[in-house]
């Protein structure tokens, strides 16, 4: 009798191997088979892309690597460039001298190709830029603009040496910039506003105008 029962028992411990086999043989022809010695881990995080919707709703990738350095950087460097351009607009066709007309032509075409520069990179770089003045600047260009023509010219000339002043600072601030793009681009327009600086000061007001030499003193 116990014999007999330890000959079934082998049978069925038999019959379980085999059957359990069969199934490991049958479930391995599903398997990737670059997924059989695979091991679980976490998702990979991504250190340069994010997904975010815009104002539309839309989803686009963004890079993480804006910093808020960097855009403020774009905005403020393009929307005074706007001011200039603006600026340059007037004195083009409201200067009383030559000098101060072909000036302002000067800032126009110089501040448009910053402007195309910053805009292209920004654009690429998915950051969102001003492409109107604040209403300061638009309050200021309009008061401008609305001095008779002696005024005017001395209003100007001020303005614009105080906004040249100001950015050849930044621009020669941000020359060693951890940005690439913002150390690269301040490279390039440092010395160009700081010629456009150089050349307002000899700038001369009309002498009929009678107005109060401006002070030459610069920080």
């Amino acid at each position: 009798m116990k014999n007999m029962l330890i000959v079934i028992q082998v049978v069925i411990m038999v019959f379980l191997a085999k059957f359990f086999n069969a199934n490991d043989s049958n479930l391995s022809k599903y398997t990737s088979p670059s997924l059989k010695n695979a091991t679980i881990s976490s998702p990979a995080r991504s250190s340069t892309r994010l997904k975010s919707k815009n104002s539309k709703g839309v989803f686009r990738t963004v890079s993480i690597t804006n910093s808020e350095e960097a855009i403020e950087f774009f905005n403020e460097t393009t929307v005074d460039r706007l001011k200039s351009m603006e600026a340059g607009k007037l004195a083009a066709k409201r200067g009383s001298t030559q000098e101060i007309r072909d000036y302002g032509k000067l800032m126009l075409k110089d501040q448009a190709n910053m402007i195309k520069e910053l805009t292209t990179i920004a654009r690429a770089r998915r950051i969102d830029i001003a492409t109107k003045l604040d209403h300061r600047q638009a309050e200021e260009l309009k008061e401008l603009d609305a001095l008779m023509t002696g005024e005017f010219d001395k209003k100007f000339i001020k303005m614009i040496r105080n906004d040249h002043r100001r950015d050849v600072r930044k621009f020669k601030s941000m020359i060693d910039a951890e940005d690439a793009d913002i150390a690269r681009l301040s490279n390039k327009y440092h010395p160009l506003v700081k010629s456009h600086l150089d050349k307002v000061k000899t700038i001369k007001l009309r002498p009929s105008n009678n107005l109060a030499p401006i002070p030459l003193s610069f920080d």
